[in-house]
């Protein structure tokens, strides 16, 4: 149907979920950013509702999507590190939609969605690009839109680009390089330590051998060819947004623009990658949504959460999952864990306002969990440290106030322990099977040694 039906409180909108890989929310203009990276997303966020501090819950990708997908915590998920499956016994929104007769279609990349990660349960048409351009993935999905539009649906869009290697098409390689927030001065490594790859002996301090370009070791070089990167990612979306307009869908859509995670840009050692750390460059990410009658240019400023997507969808759509009678018998596969952002949308309060974020089980000598309430972060390490920052003063991580705030460190921490938790780590039910296309995929994108 072309216009959005009401049965009840129930909204047949349709829903487009566009999830950008790698994507930190400070390099992006709409964010603050002092380059001209992302015109045609800034003018989507003047036109909808954009969350300023949206925290992912995994800095990577698998763990990172199952957790949007579904609204679970890592815990619950199942989905510990990038590799294995979701099960089966998950719900995610693709099938909750589906249920409500929603044509469901993804047009994604990335070697840790195909057929076969879990990702396409609730899916009718599921694509995989891999490796491909933001612009091919997006030429597929404006061509689906084009020969669906008539129906109720729910498509989802995942891009590659601006995950490393930090390679845009040529024409963009130097269009940052030498501007006027070009430093060529600090410099990085190029040989790692010699160590376990994922131990973060080895891994500090150096730029990463899958990001090497023609042994450049300036930092600032790296940097421009990222912010490349989201340029021709959000000159591709153009076409998208155009279509979108075109068809006249955004009378009667729900929008989302998200990321799985950030990228570390040599915060704290840790150089063009993510997923070792919870520092705001891996975790503070963009959100912005609209849909039909929401409010335009609104800006919020609380902090939410990836797994708050889902409840806000479901919400917007007058669907409350939560409420039916037998939502006490739901087990840990159909629970909820996100809150729904229409109160704050709103200008309502919400009752919760933290959020929560750990790193993925990939690493040999480091594990993290932080929570952020308020402009106050606290980090507990697998070290036994603790690190605690105010964002308000301190944006940057660098002065770490545990020692300063021992009740607020306690308080802090009892969030973390209140969190859902499996009982004791288990091992995933399946791992991906992935072929030898894809491991070569993945070696390209730094995942696998």
């Amino acid at each position: 149907m072309s216009g959005a039906q009401e049965q009840g409180n129930i909204k047949d909108y349709n829903v487009i979920l566009l999830t950008i890989d790698a994507l930190r929310a400070d390099h992006l203009g709409c964010y603050g950013y002092k380059r001209n990276t992302s015109p045609n997303i800034d003018k989507f966020a003047a036109n909808g509702v954009l969350f300023e501090n949206t925290v992912a819950q995994i800095p990577k990708t698998g763990p990172s999507v199952s957790s949007i997908m579904t609204s679970q915590y890592m815990q619950s998920a199942g989905v510990y590190r990038n590799g294995e499956k979701l099960s089966r016994k998950k719900k995610t929104i693709a099938e909750r939609l589906f249920d409500r007769s929603y044509f469901t279609a993804a047009f994604l990349t990335n070697a840790n969605l195909i057929y076969g990660s879990g990702h396409e349960q609730g899916f009718v048409l599921f694509n995989n690009y891999h490796t491909a351009p933001a612009e091919k993935v997006l030429e597929g999905a404006v061509d689906w839109l084009e020969g669906n539009r008539f129906k109720k649906f729910f498509l989802w869009i995942h891009l590659l680009d601006p995950h490393g290697p930090y390679t845009p098409p040529k024409k963009y390689r130097s269009m940052f390089v030498d501007d006027p927030f070009y430093n060529g001065t600090k410099t990085a490594a190029t040989e790692y330590k010699t160590g376990s790859g994922n131990n973060s002996e080895y891994i500090l301090g150096a730029i990463p051998k899958y990001q090497l370009i023609n042994g450049i070791n300036k930092v600032d070089y790296y940097i421009a060819q990222y912010d490349s990167e989201i340029f021709y990612m959000d000159e591709a979306l153009r076409s998208l947004f155009e279509t979108i307009e075109n068809l006249g869908l955004q009378k009667n859509s729900i929008i989302i623009i998200g990321a799985d995670h950030g990228e570390s840009m040599g915060e704290h050692d840790y150089y063009f990658e993510h997923g070792m750390f919870v520092y705001q460059g891996n975790v503070n990410i963009p959100l912005i949504i609209k849909y039909p009658g929401g409010p335009q240019g609104k800006r919020i400023p609380q902090i939410v959460q990836n797994i708050d997507i889902v409840p806000t969808l479901l919400d917007v759509l007058g669907i409350n999952e939560r409420e039916k009678w037998w939502k006490k018998i739901f087990s840990r596969q159909d629970r909820i864990e996100g809150k729904s952002l229409m109160p704050l949308i709103k200008g309502e309060t919400r009752e919760e306002n933290f959020a929560v974020s750990e790193t993925p089980y990939e690493y040999d000598d480091h594990k993290s969990v932080m929570v952020q309430k308020g402009s106050w972060k606290f980090i507990m390490n697998s070290d036994k440290t603790d690190e605690l920052y105010n964002l308000a003063e301190d944006p940057d991580e660098k002065n770490n106030q545990a020692e300063k705030h021992p009740e607020l460190v306690k308080e802090l921490r009892g969030h973390i322990r209140g969190i859902p938790k499996a009982a004791k780590r288990k091992g995933p039910e399946e791992n991906i099977q992935f072929g030898e296309k894809e491991k070569e995929e993945l070696k390209a994108l730094g995942y696998l040694q």
